[in-house]
């Protein structure tokens, strides 16, 4: 038996190897902030897992260093991870805006065809019709 103060880190490879064990494959894992540390990142990633985890509010966060970059354009937008190199892509709000023709030309979905159609200016209840 353990008490309250006692961390849990210890716990979560443990956790994470029955789960895998007993035939599930989870993509994520999502955890309370608790559970923000190094090593539990780690261990969820060493298992082919995503950690989803709220920031705890450490001095580095509280400076606003888990913001996204910024430049003169405004701040940078998410742009996917590289899980090789462990790191984060951002674009330049300058850049989006030179690359959006280009982006809806694009899928919005893997294996989508097409795009869904515009919705703007349709009133409730009168949705178009696809032609069949």
């Amino acid at each position: 038996m353990e008490t309250a103060k006692d961390s849990e880190l210890p716990l979560i490879p443990v956790l994470l190897d029955t789960v895998t064990r007993r035939g599930f494959r989870p993509d994520v894992c999502v955890m309370d902030r608790g559970y923000d540390a190094e090593v539990i990142y780690d261990e969820t990633e060493s298992r082919h897992m995503r950690p989803v985890v709220p920031l705890r509010q450490t001095p580095a966060v509280k400076a606003g260093k888990d913001k996204p970059p910024s430049c003169d354009h405004g701040e940078w937008t998410f742009a996917g991870s590289d899980a090789k190199r462990g790191a984060s892509k951002w674009h330049c709000p300058e850049a989006d805006a030179a690359q959006e023709p280009e982006r809806h030309k694009r899928p919005l979905a893997p294996g989508a065809g097409e795009r869904p159609p515009d919705r703007r200016g349709v009133r409730s209840g009168q949705g178009s019709r696809r032609p069949g």
